[in-house]
């Protein structure tokens, strides 16, 4: 099970993290509820590669993660627990000694302090970031993720004429039928006007 704080995180981008520890068999796949909404989860079967140094002679994935700054775990049986910081064994990140660094990967020294090359968390590749990753389907802008635009692809989409026609179709319907809505009228008192507060007379100067 993957499950990543950020719901907009390409399933390409997933499989490919994936990848890096093990031959994926069966998905990734969104996990959904009986209502079929989505949880953020995705489901995949793989496996892992061989790894003489890893637990159990495999390269397990990581319990955490981070692909650019959003955070992200995966859970399956028979995973080792791991540091979050420096993915050491049986530790927990609160109790890490270790100063970590987001830009090298690296442990020894903290993020405002390095002065190492750049280090890809999605395919642990040098000198470019997650945002910046040949393989990743992250759109660069939100202009571009609203409109569906990889990261391959910077170009502007062509619109859908068809798509386009009904679109505007519907604005001009929704403009006509504001301005037929007429403006609010006062109501008028069928008991006639309200009466005054008129003030007994006192008496009368001396």
């Amino acid at each position: 099970m993957v499950e990543m704080t950020n719901p907009h995180i390409p399933d390409r981008d997933i499989a490919s993290l994936l990848q890096r520890y093990g031959t994926i068999a069966n998905g990734p796949n969104k996990v959904r509820d009986k209502r079929g909404i989505w949880n953020t989860t995705w489901q995949a079967i793989i496996n892992l590669h061989k790894d003489p140094a890893g637990r159990d002679g495999l390269r397990h994935c990581p319990a955490s993660f981070y692909l650019g700054a959003d955070e992200g775990r995966i859970r399956y049986p028979g995973q080792p627990f791991t540091c979050r910081k420096c993915q050491a064994v049986g530790q927990k990140g609160m109790d890490c000694p270790e100063k970590y660094c987001r830009i090298c990967r690296q442990t020894g020294h903290e993020t405002s302090r390095c002065t190492g090359k750049k280090v890809c968390n999605l395919c642990g590749g040098e000198g470019h970031t997650y945002y910046q990753c040949p393989k990743s389907d992250r759109p660069r802008t939100y202009a571009a993720a609203a409109a569906g635009i990889p990261a391959q692809n910077t170009t502007r989409p062509k619109l859908d004429p068809i798509a386009n026609a009904k679109v505007n179709t519907l604005l001009k319907a929704s403009r006509e039928k504001a301005q037929k809505i007429p403006e609010p009228t006062r109501r008028s008192n069928p008991k006639g006007p309200a009466p005054q507060d008129h003030k007994s007379p006192g008496p009368d100067p001396v």
